[in-house]
């Protein structure tokens, strides 16, 4: 019996073996010798992008990587051209930018003719039978749930002692796992050391007739986790690892020890923390480790376990006594204006009137520094507030929108800007400066900040107008979507009910009501406030918890703040053309 593992994600690559058996496993998505003719160079590598039904598939970017470079063509559909350099002797050729997102087709002496395959690899199976004296009646089965019937060729040398019959069979597969089975019956044959008899069935009478062999699995990668940090002291939670060339088999590693790992794709996998595991602040590495044969281990991601929360910090607050403070930026002379609680107000002449206004806290002190980032050039320019010192990163290009938020959960905000181009998210987490890269949105989409699972954590999250849906990443709950708002609606995620987390809210600007929906009791509210021409700005001005209605009035500089707790306030502060600052990440 032969076994062997192949996934819908790999579909390509060309794997050979030979086993003590005699068996030869050829596992490949254009069929050649296993040994190849001698190298000869080629200009040119052409062929086509197709599914298993020959439908042409795209636009996608082939790429060439050859021994002469490394070429490529883009906007394929379907068929491409590729040319190389003449003294090219080999090329490996990927495409990218469909679903499932790797190809690969492998040519060694070959100039045209590369078809790239997604989903079914052809395969070749071969193998000896010893002691038969006649092919009559002797059949080759191959089974498996995903699999098209094969051709088999089965022949007899009767000059071997004893005589071997060979068979040799091509299939079509596209993933799971699958037997090879070579049965005879009601014949008459000589086994090997025993007399004549007749055989009706599978028994260990045949020699080498049962074999178990299997592709090298390949090296995991990991490439994201979720949630990649929760408090100190949590309870056991299943952790998801996405990334590539996971098997049915791999095990998921905290700090080297084995974890309960569920399989679910060769590009996701469940993982069981315990409680034990999180009961300590500290940075923790996770990697995977697939079985032989190949396999191997993963490199190491980190996953952080932040103190136990003293509460959300409060945004928008920048003296740090508790309470989000009425500020303004004013373009004119591109000058902070923020309230004091003794009385008057502070002031400071920062950025350039086209910047982007960044607020956060950065430096971990518990209040918002004044901070922009500079669309020109890419910079973020962050005046520490405790440590009283200017600092400055490139991280962006123009097009990005700024979204700094505690994706680690450390108190301090991490650099991050949001690319509508391609859907993808970069940020620099604080805590250890790691780069970290999440592709999720589509142009169009409005990046939110906010923690909308309650862990302390700033989550990932889009609201996209085309359809009125928020789709959030949150570090602990993972996925999820709700469609809560309408054409027209602005996006004011805030802690609105004073639970701790992020509640997803609407602000209609054509009849000044807010929306405010939580997901986790499915709760509504509705509140008129405002009219046209306000501008939303939700902040705990009053300190106790809860973000309050608010609404900045450009016509009269006025701010006009509604709970439901402690009621209505309003206080001018501003001119016109200022911009509240706690809207600054309103779009």
């Amino acid at each position: 019996m032969l076994f062997f593992r192949t996934d819908q994600s790999v579909c390509a690559k060309t794997i050979v073996g030979t086993f003590s058996s005699g068996l030869v496993l050829a596992l490949t998505a254009i069929l050649y010798s296993a040994s190849p003719p001698a190298a000869m160079a080629f200009t040119n590598v052409s062929g086509s992008v197709r599914n298993v039904n020959g439908r042409s598939l795209g636009p996608v970017t082939v790429i060439a990587t050859c021994n002469s470079g490394t070429f490529q063509q883009t906007n394929v559909f379907g068929n491409y051209s590729i040319t190389v350099p003449a003294n090219t002797t080999s090329c490996d050729v990927t495409a990218s930018g469909l679903n499932p997102p790797e190809f690969q087709m492998q040519w060694s002496t070959v100039q045209n003719g590369g078809v790239i395959t997604p989903q079914s690899p052809i395969y070749t199976v071969s193998g000896t039978l010893v002691g038969l004296t006649t092919t009559t009646n002797t059949t080759v089965s191959l089974t498996g749930q995903n699999i098209a019937p094969a051709a088999c060729v089965v022949s007899l040398n009767s000059s071997t002692n004893p005589p071997t019959v060979r068979y040799v069979c091509v299939g079509l597969i596209r993933f799971g796992d699958y037997s090879v089975t070579p049965s005879r019956s009601g014949f008459t044959f000589t086994p090997a050391g025993q007399g004549v008899g007749t055989y009706n069935g599978v028994t260990s009478d045949f020699q080498n007739q049962n074999f178990t062999a299997a592709a090298n699995n390949p090296t995991p990668t990991i490439n994201n986790l979720s949630p990649s940090t929760i408090p100190a002291g949590s309870a056991s939670f299943f952790m998801t690892v996405t990334g590539v060339n996971f098997i049915n088999g791999s095990v998921g590693r905290w700090n080297g020890q084995d974890r309960s790992t569920t399989f679910g794709s060769s590009n996701v996998l469940t993982v069981q923390i315990t409680a034990a595991d999180v009961q300590s602040p500290g940075n923790n590495t996770v990697t995977v480790f697939n079985p032989a044969p190949g396999g191997g281990l993963s490199l190491g991601t980190q996953f952080v376990v932040s103190p136990q929360t003293q509460g959300p910090r409060t945004h928008f607050d920048f003296d740090g006594d508790g309470l989000a403070d009425l500020s303004v930026y004013r373009p004119s002379n591109s000058t902070w204006y923020w309230t004091r609680p003794q009385g008057g107000y502070a002031s400071i002449p920062y950025g350039f009137s086209s910047d982007m206004l960044t607020p956060a806290d950065f430096d971990g002190d518990g209040k918002t520094d004044v901070a922009v980032w500079r669309p020109s050039n890419g910079t973020w320019y962050v005046l520490n507030s405790g440590l009283n010192t200017f600092v400055s990163f490139t991280w962006g290009v123009g097009g990005d929108i700024p979204v700094p938020g505690d994706y680690d959960g450390d108190h301090k905000a991490d650099i991050t800007v949001y690319r509508p181009s391609n859907g993808t998210w970069y940020r620099i987490l604080s805590n250890g400066g790691i780069y970290s890269f999440v592709n999720f949105g589509i142009s169009g989409d409005k990046p939110l900040i906010g923690d909308f699972d309650g862990d302390g954590a700033s989550d990932v999250a889009v609201y996209r107008p085309s359809n009125g849906i928020w789709y959030l990443l949150q570090t602990t709950l993972g996925y999820k979507f709700w469609a809560w708002g309408t054409a027209g609606d602005v996006p004011v995620p805030a802690n609105l009910v004073g639970d701790g987390r992020t509640d997803l809210a609407i602000y209609r600007p054509s009849t000044g009501e807010w929306w405010v929906f939580q997901p986790e009791t499915g709760a509504i509210s509705r509140v008129p406030w405002g009219i046209a021409g306000d501008m939303p700005a939700p902040a705990d001005y009053d300190g106790n918890g809860t973000a309050e209605f608010t609404i900045f009035r450009p016509a009269t500089g006025t701010w006009y703040m509604f709970s439901p707790v402690t009621g209505i306030k309003f206080v001018t502060f501003g001119v016109s053309t200022d911009v509240p600052i706690p809207a600054a990440f309103t779009q």
